[in-house]
Order: structure tokens, then C-alpha cells, then sequence
């Protein structure tokens, strides 16, 4: 498939998951199936958000376009999908572990 450079190149599906970026802004997507080498949102992907408490967090400037050009790291997740075709990509970016939050509510 021939490198998208840009939004308005990419299918409906991509187009979808780079939506589903931009509105993310800060986190990341886990488990995101593959399947001919296009995004599927069935079963829902998880989206785990990373809260700035220290800076106000505006919508990403390019929501409101309809093209643009996409960046080297949108490019590089569209080549990897190619590549896998079918699967699962993301998952943590960190060594993470969920906890309940009760402990840190009512410290002994």
C-alpha cells in the first residue's frame, strides 16, 4: 500500500483512529485489532487518558480541518498496520499497574 501523506488520502477506517488520536491528545490506545491491514473498533479498543494538571489541555488545532498533512508518527503507526495486517497493536507505553483506588483515598 503507498504511504498516505496526508488525512484525506487515508480510508474511513484510518481516518477514524486518527480522529480518535487527536481527540485522545495526551494517553494512549490498547488493543486495537487489525484486520487486513485497517483499524477495527469492534471489539472497542481501550483508551486510557493521561491528565496535564499543570497546563490547560485545548482541543489539537487539526480537528477542525478536513486535510492535512500527517505527522511522522501517524505515518509510521499507518506503515506498521500495513506490515501486521492482521492483530492487535498498542498497549502500555510504561511499565503500568492498576490498582483500586481505595488505599490512596484512606491512608492508614
Amino acid at each position: 500500500m503507498a504511504q498516505a501523506s496526508r488525512f484525506s488520502q487515508l480510508s474511513p477506517a484510518r481516518q477514524a483512529l486518527v480522529r480518535l488520536c487527536q481527540t485522545i491528545n495526551h494517553g494512549h490506545i490498547e488493543a486495537l485489532r487489525i484486520s487486513n491491514g485497517e483499524p477495527t473498533f469492534t471489539p472497542e479498543p481501550t483508551v486510557l487518558l493521561d491528565v496535564k494538571l499543570d497546563q490547560d489541555e485545548g482541543p489539537r488545532p487539526e480537528v477542525a480541518l478536513r486535510d492535512f498533512e500527517l505527522c511522522g508518527e501517524l505515518r509510521r503507526l499507518m506503515s506498521r498496520m500495513d506490515r501486521i495486517r492482521d492483530g492487535k497493536v498498542g498497549g502500555p507505553a510504561r511499565n503500568t499497574r492498576r490498582s483500586p483506588a481505595e488505599p490512596f483515598l484512606n491512608p492508614p
